[in-house]
């Protein structure tokens, strides 16, 4: 997924920062959940579903773009 969102020399060179910046204002996040909003803006951007037993994804993520396990 690096390879393909917001690094150099991927095959599909989206521009994830954006996104991750709204994430970031719109639920006041802090250091710890960045890596979460960089992973929820990857999903959103690829239009793609997140699959996880994280239910903190739950406010980052609309129910189209998210599934969650249980355990």
């Amino acid at each position: 997924m690096m390879r393909m969102i917001g690094t150099r020399g991927g095959q599909k060179n989206v521009e994830i920062w954006p996104t991750l910046k709204q994430l970031a204002r719109e639920h006041d996040l802090l250091v710890n959940d960045l890596t979460d909003a960089w992973i929820a803006a990857a999903v959103r951007m690829l239009g793609s579903r997140l699959v996880t037993f994280d239910r903190g994804f739950k406010r980052l993520l609309s129910r189209n773009e998210l599934t969650l396990l249980e355990p």
